[in-house]
């Protein structure tokens, strides 16, 4: 990690600079082998709309959605990648047997919905968490984005110091990058900047 002295000699700044890199390189390699499995995506599905009534189509809309993405950034998923929609429906089954949710008809056009238990939503939300890594870069570009008052024209330095406070307000709360990125070219020119654009743009 860039350290070529002892541990003992290094100043306390230094110290953290180093725990901080190490847990980025360490974090960055779980992210690039692991796997999403069907109940991350289907728990992801279900959370991502902050209702506790989801429409069965909603549902079924947020996981094409989430899985196209997952699929553009090659992270892969457990499960029949032909028919993700059957295995996600399959790992509600065990949702419903815990207890996570339950169906009910939609009144007005007698559609499928499902209900959220609010007592056990953290549990879904920690099956959606193991997305989190593999999406936060997108999702904070879509949402400096969002906040513009246009889309038909937008100035790159008013979306990329949005993109960049919101990395620094969350800095505690994920990790991001070894370096810091200071400078407009160093966030255009970072991996994690490309990754965002060219996947929501």
């Amino acid at each position: 990690v860039g350290v070529d002295r002892p541990l003992k000699e290094l100043a306390s700044a230094e110290r953290r600079d180093l725990v901080e890199n190490f847990a980025f390189y360490l974090m960055t390699r779980i992210t690039a082998v692991s796997v999403i499995t069907l109940p991350d995506l289907a728990a992801a599905a279900l959370v991502s709309h902050n209702s506790s009534v989801v429409e069965r189509s909603a549902f079924e809309e947020a996981i094409d959605v989430f899985s196209k993405g997952l699929r553009y950034l090659g992270i892969e998923i457990s499960g029949n990648q032909k028919d993700l929609l059957n295995g996600c429906q399959q790992a509600l089954e065990g949702f419903f047997s815990r207890k996570f949710l339950e169906t009910e008809s939609n009144s007005e056009n007698q559609s499928l919905r499902y209900v959220l238990n609010e007592n056990r939503r953290s549990n879904l939300e920690f099956y959606k968490n193991s997305l989190v890594n593999c999406l936060w870069a997108p999702a904070l570009l879509a949402t400096a984005l969002l906040e513009q008052n246009s889309l038909e024209s937008i100035p790159a330095q008013s979306v990329i110091g949005k993109f960049q406070n919101l990395k620094e307000l969350l800095n505690r709360e994920f990790i991001f990058v070894a370096k810091p990125m200071k400078s407009r070219s160093d966030i255009v020119s970072s991996p994690i900047w490309a990754n965002a654009a060219m996947h929501v743009l």
